[in-house]
């Protein structure tokens, strides 16, 4: 019996144990649960109902700036001042805007002095004083450094990059509290082993303004923040930009103190419907195309191609010149005018005060048309002393008939590209009406007021109806493609659509040149003559 009650006692000794210690288990448990909830009513507390948020902004072209309104204020604007709006209206929210550093911002919404701020990339740290919204854009980031210093860089991989910067010493810049895509990456440039070689400046603006006062050999940026500060300014060095091949998905984010998780879900359904919409597909195009056209315009490539239509041009009318017998003088005016009295039309109807014209028409184009007019005007001159049948030649004839129906043709395919650029640089809505209007501006005014002024009747060509009607065409064709990729627009999409716009164009004029084809008319004249007889 002693036997057995011993071990009745040790049995309930145990279970006394195991019930005490559920018992305090549970209460441990209802204690994180109640600092839980105490924590999230501290964090939330008087935000359930919230209707209004402060957002804190800073600049950051094109993304947000300042733009002065109608009544001589200023007001913020930018691709995520409008994403932001948009999204907020869906859900009833209104939004305030405080302008400050991006530092100084991080401080804010940590504090709670700001409920909100966009363009922000996912960080562990951050999220100790932040909720993060699903993402609504993606960024990419580049390098934009000198010419000469670029063509060393050769690297597939961020190791690959950070040692090749720590080995040629590059001085670069990077803007204070941004996170550079990958965490390694973004160690590497705040390290401070690395100091003697990276500058650290307030904002985007600043580090154009190093480069320019030679503080530094580049800097990195998000691609299109880069390449506005850029093209907007004078810089005496060449600067080339290198993408780094970092994608990074960006996050609206919500101050822990001030916005509750019921604001946050109602944002990321109205993210998840806005992203699908036309409206997001619009403010994408109308913000990235205005930066990404103009410097695709502005690429070497197309520099080449544009001359090559300026010179285009300037051939066929150092042939047309020769028929009329005109003077130098009158040779260059009639080489020079279809290419550049197109883009002053242009210029005059946009604003006669934006000197877009320099995108495509620059002053050394005209030295080169000078140089081969001047080439042109002897070698016919010369030919022509020689060959005193010159004009009866019927051969020679029809080689410099064929060779002004080439010339041209290359010439307006070339300039329907930049009538729809200027649509779109200018923000002129719609684009698929106004592209092709633009497109056969810039393409045919040109050649029609050079042809008015010479009355040249004799040499065979593509009918101006035709011609005018392809270039409609092919900017429609041009409209079409970039409104393809207007959500997600890129360099590569935008080249490759000119050089399909150009060359179809340019083939469809050969084409229309080589079969013959008319003007369409409401009667054939050639039929009611015969019907006369």
């Amino acid at each position: 019996m002693t036997k057995h009650n011993s071990k009745k006692i040790q049995t309930m000794k145990i279970l006394k144990l195991f019930i005490f210690i559920l018992l305090i288990s549970k209460n441990f448990y209802a204690l994180s649960i109640g600092t839980n909830e105490q924590q999230a009513i501290l964090e939330c507390e008087g935000t359930t109902n919230k209707k209004t948020l402060i957002n804190a902004w800073y600049v950051n072209e094109p993304y947000q700036y300042l733009i002065a309104t109608s009544n001589g204020r200023t007001t913020v604007s930018g691709m995520d001042i409008e994403l932001i709006n948009a999204i907020a209206a869906k859900i009833g929210i209104n939004i305030e805007y405080n302008q400050d550093s991006w530092y100084q911002d991080q401080l804010d919404i940590q504090s709670g002095n700001a409920d909100m701020t966009a363009g922000a990339t996912y960080t562990a740290e951050r999220s100790n004083y932040a909720h993060f919204s699903k993402p609504y854009r993606l960024e990419e980031l580049s390098l934009f450094i000198i010419e000469s210093l670029a063509k060393k860089l050769n690297f597939q991989n961020v190791n690959e990059l950070t040692a090749q910067i720590r080995l040629f010493n590059l001085h670069l810049g990077i803007v204070k509290g941004t996170v550079y895509g990958d965490p390694k990456f973004t160690d590497f440039l705040y390290n401070e082993k690395n100091r003697d070689i990276i500058e650290i400046y307030q904002n985007d603006i600043e580090l154009v303004n190093g480069i320019i006062k030679k503080e530094i050999d580049g800097f990195i940026s998000d691609r299109i923040v880069g390449s506005v500060n850029i093209l907007g300014r004078a810089i005496d060095r060449n600067i080339l930009e290198v993408p780094l091949n970092i994608k990074t998905p960006i996050h609206l984010i919500f101050s822990k103190k001030t916005v509750s998780l019921n604001i946050i879900e109602q944002f990321n359904f109205a993210i998840d419907d806005f992203l699908t919409s036309n409206e997001y597909k619009k403010i994408i195009k109308t913000y990235i195309y205005h930066i990404l056209l103009p410097k695709s315009i502005d690429a070497r490539w197309c520099h080449i191609i544009g001359l090559l239509g300026c010179l285009a041009f300037a051939f066929s009318g150092i042939i047309l010149s020769s028929r009329k017998n005109s003077t130098l003088f009158g040779t260059f005016l009639f080489a020079v005018l279809p290419s550049i009295s197109s883009c002053i039309i242009l210029d005059l109807i946009v604003n006669h005060d934006t000197g877009h014209l320099n995108f495509y028409f620059t002053p050394s184009y005209f030295y080169y048309i000078f140089v081969v007019v001047l080439l042109g005007f002897t070698i016919i001159k010369l030919f022509s002393y020689y060959n005193k049948q010159i004009a009866e030649d019927n051969y020679l004839e029809q080689s410099l008939n064929n060779i002004v129906a080439i010339c041209d043709s290359f010439g307006q395919a070339t300039f329907i590209i930049i009538g729809v650029a200027m649509v779109i640089i200018h923000k002129i809505k719609p684009l698929s009406f106004w592209g092709p209007f633009f497109a056969f501006i810039t393409a045919n005014c040109g050649a029609i007021l050079r042809d008015f002024i010479m009355k040249e009747h004799s040499i065979k060509r593509i009918p101006r109806g035709v011609s005018i009607e392809i270039s409609i065409l092919w900017g429609i064709a041009f409209s079409v493609l970039l409104d393809i990729y207007g959500s997600n627009p890129n360099y590569n999409t935008i080249k490759y659509s000119m050089i399909i716009v150009i060359s179809g164009a340019f083939i469809t004029n050969l084409l229309a040149y080589h079969f013959g084809f008319l003007e369409w008319r409401f009667r054939n004249e050639n039929t009611n003559l015969e019907k006369q007889t």
